[in-house]
């Protein structure tokens, strides 16, 4: 749908949490698109890494700090998890400051 910054774009993905995703972890898709619902392969020999996949949920905590609920590449849902600002800031700066930048622009508009 549009493009937020270097790695951050909104996508219209029917049946996704978020459609703000970080495209540096998309991959071309080879075949036909299939016309039911496909349940995702389980990746066994995928590494568990520290990068971020997905943003599901974003809320202030009781400092009024954002927190981020993430979802993690190579990990299934059991492994998402809330981390700080700082933390997704460090983990991944461009997407952090795409995210940031479209979630002020949405602010901004309203």
């Amino acid at each position: 749908i549009q493009r937020y910054g270097e790695n951050a774009y909104e996508l219209d993905i029917p049946g996704v949490c978020s459609h703000v995703v970080n495209v540096k972890l998309l991959t071309q898709f080879y075949g036909d698109i299939p016309s039911h619902p496909v349940a995702p392969l389980t990746l066994i020999d995928v590494a568990l890494t520290s990068e971020i996949n997905e943003i599901l949920d974003s809320r202030l905590d009781a400092a009024g700090h954002v927190e981020f609920f993430i979802r993690w590449v190579g990990r299934t849902e059991e492994n998402d998890s809330w981390i700080s600002g700082e933390s997704f800031a460090r983990i991944d700066p461009t997407f952090y400051d795409d995210y940031m930048q479209l979630q002020n622009s949405r602010s901004n508009s309203s």
